[in-house]
């Protein structure tokens, strides 16, 4: 080759690193903020879901303690009105966002309802148990959620 030709290869390639440079340094760092943008934007979502799960969790605990208190009438149609209405389809569902705690007694409520109406699934309850569920452990349950659903 030509040393005239080899001056004119390096002059193009000189000239297209030149060009070219510039241009994938700028693509690349166009790349980087909107990857970091969307990270931003897909943990605000999940913020703002969490937050509105946790509010959702704090009005079920305050209904079910206001309801279910020591002295209250007919906390087992309240607590049952409440699963039906407030848990099922909004609670449960949020769970995802909820810590092991609120999850353990999401569940022992859970499955005490599903023993009270589903006595084709499970046999249905004792008088005893049903009582010391609705009596005792109802109202500290309300009240453990309450407050995990504060510490938020």
């Amino acid at each position: 080759m030509e040393p005239s030709t080899i001056e004119l290869v390096k002059d193009v390639l000189t000239d297209a690193i030149k060009i070219l440079g510039p241009a994938i340094i700028t693509a690349f760092v166009a790349y980087r903020s909107f990857k970091e943008q969307f990270a931003i934007e897909k943990l605000r979502l999940h913020d703002k879901d969490r937050i509105e799960a946790h509010k959702r969790l704090f009005l079920f605990a305050r209904k079910m303690s206001n309801e279910t208190f020591p002295l209250a009438d007919n906390k087992l149609s309240a607590f049952k009105c409440l699963m039906k209405k407030e848990y099922f389809g909004k609670i449960d569902i949020d769970s995802v966002y909820y810590p092991d705690a609120v999850i353990e007694i999401l569940d022992k409520l859970e499955s005490q309802y599903i023993c009270m109406t589903r006595g084709e699934l499970i046999p249905e309850m004792d008088e005893k148990e049903l009582e010391l569920f609705i009596e005792n452990e109802l109202f500290n349950y309300a009240k453990k959620l309450r407050k995990a659903a504060k510490s938020f």
